[in-house]
């Protein structure tokens, strides 16, 4: 936050960023200020904006830029609205089913053949709560089923389970119908030096984490611990050099996980499926996450699968410092849009 650039701004808002919880809406109004807004705050409860750029004028609520319907964030909102959408627009999809209970889910993984290793996630979970990953048994799924109903959801709530499809999990960033990013994302990992313990190389990801908004700290939870121990690893064994050390199953920036830029790599193939897809639920602003091997294939028959769509998508992991490679300006890019829109 540049002192010369924050004198000049309005102390009211200078206040209202400080107080702001989040780190993402801190930093994504000082960017605005950098790329020549002029930001009031028109009701600090309501946390609504009225920003002023080259000449026009927008309101922001939540700090955030809406480009979206309600229609539209409430089909993508709901998982299995989303994937009856996608089926019926002839989009792959994970195989799997909507349960409301673990004998439900039992009985339907039965009827429908679906196969071991699962997934199950809440019908509308965000930022992978509540999401279990690599289940490869009924006992390991009823346990899931129980804590995903204790931490999660509601008793009454039905869930998600699919298959896991083999592959690398990547986000493309969609605005106004045309991709603009496209990152692979990698679960919480740590390498190697061969000096330093596990739970150094985790203190040292996290310190990189509280001064760079995009980045997550890895926490180490009971499935952090489980991993190390496949590994024959503890909180305080020290990895050889280059030693790459996995401590998730889902690829989620928002549990430590890691970005790299693919953007320049995406396939006509793929940058159509998630443009169509934008377009199918109406989005201006999309991510589209998807399964396959390689983003880069442009042979139809390539396996994929869209695994969610998203309406209000992250944009600081597109871009530097936290993406891995040469990334993109996706706040600016953004920006210019929702101004010029």
């Amino acid at each position: 936050m540049p002192s010369k650039r924050m004198k000049k701004i309005d102390p009211k808002l200078n206040r209202y960023i400080k107080e702001l919880n989040r780190k993402s809406d801190k930093e994504l109004i000082i960017r605005m200020i950098k790329l020549g807004a002029d930001i009031k705050i028109v009701s600090k409860d309501d946390q609504l904006l009225k920003i002023k750029y080259k000449g026009k004028e927008k309101y922001m609520i939540l700090n955030r830029f809406y480009f979206n319907t309600i229609s539209s964030i409430k089909f993508t909102k709901n998982k299995e609205l989303t994937k009856i959408i996608l089926d019926n627009n002839n989009f792959k999809t994970p195989r799997g089913i909507i349960a409301s209970s673990i004998a439900d889910a039992k009985r339907k993984i039965k009827n429908k053949a679906i196969k071991f290793p699962l997934v199950i996630k809440p019908l509308d979970g965000i930022k992978a709560k509540g999401v279990f990953m690599s289940i490869e048994s009924f006992a390991q799924l009823q346990r899931s089923i129980v804590e995903l109903r204790s931490k999660f959801i509601e008793r009454k709530d039905s869930f998600i389970v699919e298959e896991i499809m083999p592959g690398n999990n990547f986000r493309i960033s969609v605005l106004n119908g045309k991709m603009i990013a496209c990152a692979q994302r990698m679960p919480a990992r740590i390498i190697g030096d061969g000096e330093m313990t596990v739970r150094a190389l985790i203190e040292k990801h996290n310190k990189r984490a509280d001064k760079t908004v995009g980045i997550f700290k890895i926490r180490t939870d009971e499935e952090v611990h489980e991993k190390l121990r496949l590994e024959k690893l503890n909180i305080n064994s020290v990895p050889e050099k280059n030693r790459l050390v996995i401590f998730r199953d889902i690829a989620s920036m928002s549990t430590g996980g890691t970005a790299i830029d693919k953007t320049g790599e995406v396939s006509p193939f793929f940058k159509k499926i998630a443009e169509r897809a934008a377009n199918v639920f109406d989005l201006s602003r999309a991510g589209v996450d998807l399964i396959t091997e390689g983003i880069s294939s442009n042979d139809p028959k390539t396996k994929y699968a869209i695994i969610e769509l998203n309406s209000d998508p992250g944009m600081m992991f597109h871009g530097k410092p936290v993406i891995i490679g040469r990334g993109v300006d996706v706040v600016k890019k953004t920006f210019l849009a929702y101004m010029n829109n």
